[in-house]
């Protein structure tokens, strides 16, 4: 509540880019964690991010914002050359981000994954991004043979080395949890 806000920012770049927030999640410090998509080919990253440049077409993105002030802690773009869309985040108690969208790339940034391959045309993703660092582990693709898509990754305290389960469904298929 109150007569005003504590801050409110625009995230995104110049142009005719298409900047689109789809998750927040917070840290136990406040910070806030957001996913999402861009056209933009400068949205705003930090020097530390995983992937500094657009991969082409729409890409995810992850941010962390500050809870003190409006300044970016972490943000990178995450995707390949394809459609890559991030539509749900959430923090554990260690500060751990954990992003789930879904890909169409099949060069999206894959580490330590159980299916490294883009099955289909479309499938879900989940990354994982330690406590403000350069190196995302682990991400992997979930999906059949047609479409693949995960929208939502909520926790109100993910423990660290806790299992998150990922719903969601799969046109080819039927899938409807892999956890």
């Amino acid at each position: 509540g109150g007569s005003s806000l504590a801050y409110s920012t625009y995230l995104g770049g110049t142009g005719a880019a298409e900047d689109y927030g789809y998750g927040i999640a917070l840290d136990s410090s406040g910070n806030a964690y957001v996913t999402g998509y861009t056209t933009s080919t400068n949205f705003p990253t930090t020097a530390n991010a995983v992937q500094a440049k657009s991969g082409g077409g729409y890409d995810a993105f992850v941010t962390e914002i500050n809870a003190a002030s409006p300044a970016l802690v972490y943000s990178t773009y995450l995707g390949g050359s394809s459609t890559d869309l991030g539509y749900g985040i959430a923090v554990d108690s260690a500060g751990n981000a954990y992003v789930t969208g879904q890909t169409l790339s099949s060069n999206f940034p894959i580490a330590t994954a159980f299916q490294p391959t883009l099955r289909g045309s479309s499938n879900a993703f989940v990354t994982k991004f330690p406590a403000v660092t350069t190196i995302a582990r682990p991400a992997i693709n979930i999906g059949g043979t047609v479409n693949g898509a995960s929208f939502t990754l909520t926790s109100s305290s993910l423990a660290p080395g806790s299992i998150a389960a990922i719903f969601g469904s799969n046109l080819s298929d039927g899938a409807a949890c892999v956890s």
